[in-house]
């Protein structure tokens, strides 16, 4: 992550979204649709732009929340009651 973009890797997948850019990150539901770079559970699903979202999982979800918000503390932060 640098202070303008959100950097994802997994493989041969990979990109960037602007922080700007994303609206919502939803803690503790695993996204099994769509782009899905990251394999393992208990990620984040980020939503960004209109209708985008993809799954990531970072060393640690809580360190990564509060770096972001640091950037953009408009990003709302829902945490799922979804038990999976």
């Amino acid at each position: 992550m640098t202070a303008t973009e959100l950097k994802y890797k997994s493989g041969f997948i990979s990109g960037c979204i602007s922080i700007d850019e994303i609206r919502e990150i939803i803690v503790g539901k695993t996204l099994w649709v769509g782009l899905r770079p990251a394999t393992a559970r208990h990620g984040l699903i980020v939503k960004y732009q209109k209708y985008e979202q993809i799954y990531i999982t970072p060393l640690t979800n809580e360190k990564f929340i509060d770096t972001i918000l640091k950037l953009n503390p408009e990003i709302k932060i829902v945490e799922s009651t979804d038990k999976q």
